[in-house]
């Protein structure tokens, strides 16, 4: 049985995860990490699993193309959020980081130059 599909805004989430990724030679970045651990803190209801369940999640980011090893960090990350467990942002600067993408967000073409016309 194939796992229930992530809702939209968790879908842009882990495609903006990616693209992060991306940016950084395919490696999210520590910082990244440490922001998606603090949206994990700060905004629990979007990360229940009645709304995302570790398959799906997991399923989720290897599509979009994040590398195995990224794909298992944040998975852990999120088991250890819809556990109760208690997580600290380590980073002072990333502490309070809520996902606030806008509803049309999609990653930018990755085929442009990054020229502005």
């Amino acid at each position: 049985m194939e796992p229930p599909k992530l809702p939209q805004e968790l879908n842009q989430i882990v495609d903006f995860l990616a693209y992060k990724a991306r940016g950084y030679g395919g490696k999210l970045q520590l910082r990244e990490l440490q922001r998606f651990k603090s949206d994990l803190i700060e905004v629990p209801q979007r990360w229940t699993v009645a709304h995302a369940s570790a398959r799906s999640f997991e399923r989720q980011c290897l599509a979009a193309g994040l590398s195995p090893a990224d794909t298992d960090d944040l998975v852990t990350l999120l088991r250890r959020a819809q556990r109760g467990e208690r997580m600290r942002v380590t980073s002072r600067f990333d502490r309070g980081h809520r996902y606030d993408l806008a509803p049309d967000w999609t990653p930018p073409d990755q085929n442009c130059s990054g020229d502005r016309h």
